[in-house]
């Protein structure tokens, strides 16, 4: 009989609460949270899309713009559910708040289109809000003395693993898109990446290796040691000709000099002076662009160093794009095979990867919603009202 009790005073002050007339200025904020919320959704799904559509430059120079575009989606989705808890809490009526969840989840279809992938995403996130909601308003009105964060924290965790499930389908459906271009195939993706990678690789590992730098300012001053280190681990035996790499520098500039081809005078005092004691070497050909004087030892020796790699490129063409040509090749040749089951291997990595760090995103979107209440508390948005309870309880006569 108690527990029928209960049950009907929950579902009368529910009723009454839902159906209260709200005054103009109330109407106002509930629009307003409820705005400010859509459009935060749609930050997040535009950001989740740059990341998904562009991915990450993992180059030299781009560490700073790569740290942000990861953080963008992440924060804004944190962000987002703070929003969603908070008008849970504060706003009564029921067909607002599930307005507000319904049309900034169908965000989605905005940014990924319509297919059985996206309408899933939308799915689970509308229900993930839901289940949320539910469990914030019960934690707000079982409670006596009322604090956001505990009200918040109720279902974080799950509401996170929900928007992770969302993003790893979204992610598994950019992988298995058959309208996406040569560049933006599974091949391509990751050939760009494992070359960024690569070619960051290179850069600590060789002080003369820049990915800006033309193939044949590579094959002057770094191939002979490139090829040495990073044949063998691409399964290649592959030298740079000989004949090019011992050529007697100073010899050659000398004879130039004496057909008139170029002037004593003109060239650098460094190059003269290193000439003069014998320690001329080809780095010091490239930064005096003197490459034109071995046009005929650079041709060979592009040549035998691109069909080697079993690549074509030209030698004006910069070192980190043929290092993504040959990264793709012989990405090809081992993937080609196994590439029906990567979308998925890739995404569930993904979804473990995203999952390990919910804790995580429950802390941002707890200090969110706190610094938003205390913003909302101190600007008289919302206010705390105390009211008086009668409870039936039963005891001994």
């Amino acid at each position: 009989m108690k527990k029928e009790n209960k049950s009907k005073m929950k579902e009368i002050k529910d009723k009454v609460t839902s159906k209260k007339e709200l005054s103009k200025g109330q109407k106002i904020k509930t629009a307003s949270m409820a705005f400010v919320t859509f459009g935060i959704g749609l930050m997040s799904w535009y950001a989740l899309f740059r990341v998904l559509k562009n991915g990450i430059k993992l180059e030299s120079g781009h560490v700073i713009s790569s740290l942000v575009t990861l953080l963008f989606p992440v924060l804004s989705f944190c962000l987002w559910v703070a929003l969603v808890g908070l008008i849970a809490v504060f706003i009564n009526k029921k067909w607002v708040r599930h307005l507000t969840y319904f049309t900034s989840a169908a965000l989605v279809f905005v940014f990924f289109g319509l297919s059985v992938y996206t309408l899933l995403v939308f799915v689970f996130i509308s229900l993930g809000f839901l289940f949320f909601t539910r469990g914030v308003r019960k934690e707000r009105d079982d409670r006596i003395k009322f604090h956001i964060l505990n009200c918040i924290k109720v279902h974080l965790l799950f509401t996170f693993l929900i928007c992770v499930l969302g993003v790893s389908i979204l992610f598994y459906a950019q992988l298995v898109n058959q309208e996406r271009t040569d560049d933006e195939k599974i091949s391509s993706i990751l050939a760009g990446n494992l070359a960024n990678i690569t070619n960051l690789v290179l850069e600590s590992q060789f002080e003369t290796y820049n990915p800006d730098m033309t193939l044949d300012e590579f094959i002057l001053t770094g191939a002979e040691s490139f090829v040495e280190n990073v044949g063998p681990q691409i399964g290649e035996e592959v030298k740079v000709e000989e004949s090019f790499q011992q050529q007697e520098l100073q010899e050659e500039i000398q004879k130039a000099i004496d057909s008139g081809q170029i002037k004593r005078e003109d060239l650098p005092p460094e190059i003269l002076v290193k000439m003069e004691q014998g320690r001329l070497e080809t780095k010091d050909i490239v930064e005096a662009e003197l490459t034109g004087l071995f046009t005929e030892q650079l041709s060979q020796a592009r040549d035998d160093f691109l069909n080697q790699m079993g690549i074509e490129a030209t030698g004006d063409e910069k070192i980190g794009s043929v290092i993504k040509k040959l990264v793709a090749t012989k990405l090809d040749e081992g993937i080609a095979s196994y590439e029906n089951i990567i979308p998925p291997v890739l995404a569930v990595t993904l979804f473990i990867s995203l999952a390990i760090f919910n804790y995580l995103y429950s802390i941002f979107a707890a200090i969110f919603a706190l610094i938003i209440y205390m913003i909302l508390l101190l600007t008289n948005f919302v206010v705390i009202r105390k009211e008086s309870r009668e409870v039936e309880v039963a005891e001994l006569s």
